[in-house]
């Protein structure tokens, strides 16, 4: 099961394969104790009691009677997952390319998340030659402007 959040851009392919069974895998930057809560995988066996655990937190902390969401939502997904027993991955840059965008840059371009498109170009230039050569030239341009990609 993928979730993906609404504000995520894809700069490059995402493969999921046989390698996404039986665990939580998220992206390796901007992460809490190897969970990144904004683009993620999931076992569908497990999918159901994660998502509805953090659906029925949130609820019950809109309604003032819940406890965990006071802490970050990386804190709530790690004590979720440890009580599944669920095994957590982190993913490179090329294997989950995805980061968020902050709203329009101007009337043409989306602005990025500078965080994590920083954070981003750091794992690049700072890892193994496998992920620096899967990056392409175009995404690392991307990533150092100031804006994000096309509205259009």
């Amino acid at each position: 099961m993928v979730r993906v959040r609404e504000d995520s851009f894809f700069y490059g392919p995402w493969l999921i394969d046989s390698a996404y069974q039986d665990v939580f895998s998220s992206l390796d930057v901007n992460c809490f104790n190897g969970v990144n809560d904004h683009d993620f995988v999931i076992d569908r066996k497990f999918a159901d009691r994660f998502l509805r655990g953090l659906s029925e937190e949130y609820f019950a902390d809109w309604n003032g009677w819940g406890k965990l969401m006071k802490h970050s939502t990386e804190v709530y997904m790690n004590s979720i997952l440890d009580n599944l027993h669920m095994r957590k991955r982190k993913v490179n840059v090329c294997m989950l390319p995805s980061l968020p965008l902050r709203g329009l840059y101007n009337e043409t371009h989306w602005a990025l998340h500078r965080k994590y498109a920083d954070s981003i170009l750091i794992a690049v230039n700072s890892t193994d030659s496998a992920v620096a050569d899967c990056f392409q030239e175009p995404w690392i341009r991307t990533l150092q402007t100031p804006f994000g990609p096309p509205t259009k």
